[in-house]
């Protein structure tokens, strides 16, 4: 007859290649899981039947358990039944109207965003093209080059920085201003 450290060393070996089956799954170590695994081979098998010394016994305790065990790292079997037991989520007519109706006006808002974005730019261009400095002689192309050179270099500039085409055109229209009043002051405009 085996000893009781020897019977408890052999349930605790059996107990422990049960759990190596479970892997990659891992049950925490309490005195629930215990109790709970015990008395399901008790179930199972009755009062000292010899079975407590296999691990399949142990083994088939976890398997008949599984969903009331305590686990560390649940098995797969279980994750996969917990994500299919939560309520789908369905939304009303009305709630789908709403959201498609906000999806709408965004476009929407998006497109009248790039129309007047494309208009300003083209205000930007014709305002720096049509920009004629005049002295004395006339049309002054030296200076005409030169400002408007500028002016895109600063558009560019401006762009690449995300502002806004339509500030980008009052500072472009208020710097044209400034050169012509610059060239009344100095006299060089005649008109």
């Amino acid at each position: 007859m085996a000893t009781p450290q020897e019977m408890q060393a052999a349930i605790s070996k059996a107990y422990a290649a049960a759990e190596k089956q479970l892997l990659p799954a891992k049950l925490k170590v309490t005195q629930e899981n215990s109790n709970a695994v015990i008395a399901e081979i008790t179930r199972a098998h009755g009062v000292g039947s010899p079975a407590i010394y296999k691990s399949e016994t142990y083994y088939e305790a976890f398997k008949a358990l599984y969903r009331t065990l305590d686990w560390a790292v649940p098995p797969a079997k279980l994750v996969a039944e917990r994500q299919n037991e939560r309520p789908a989520t369905i939304t009303t007519a009305l709630e789908s109207q709403k959201a498609w109706s906000a999806k709408v006006k965004a476009g929407e808002i998006a497109d009248a965003k790039k129309k007047a974005d494309a208009e300003a730019i083209k205000k930007i261009e014709a305002a720096i093209n049509n920009y004629s400095p005049i002295d004395i002689r006339g049309l002054s192309f030296g200076k005409q080059a030169t400002e408007q050179t500028r002016l895109r270099a600063y558009v560019k500039q401006e762009l690449a920085r995300n502002a806004s085409p339509q500030s980008i055109f009052e500072q472009v229209e208020k710097e044209i201003s400034r050169l012509y009043a610059a060239d009344e002051k100095s006299g060089e405009r005649i008109g």
